[in-house]
């Protein structure tokens, strides 16, 4: 889920800069931060009904480092293209 959520902003532009404008899109960001938001609630405390199990910082940390890699790779993929 949270490479879904960086994975928006490069769906967002076609240009190589994914952060451009996003002050013109308050409800994107509160919509990134909702979907981090939940994710951590479910993880965390919907343990029981939802089927797993909390994550210690780290693995937080390292899941999120992960997701973020969407973002250059997806860089790279738009630099191929238009060559």
């Amino acid at each position: 889920m949270m490479a879904i959520a960086f994975n928006g902003f490069n769906a967002r532009t076609t240009n190589l800069n994914v952060f451009a404008g996003l002050k013109r899109n308050p409800t994107f960001l509160m919509v990134f931060a909702g979907v981090f938001a939940l994710q951590f609630v479910f993880v965390t405390f919907g343990g029981k009904y939802l089927h797993v199990q909390p994550l210690s910082a780290s693995s937080w940390l390292y899941c999120a480092l992960l997701a973020f890699a969407i973002i250059p790779l997806d860089l790279i993929r738009k630099i191929a293209l238009k060559r």
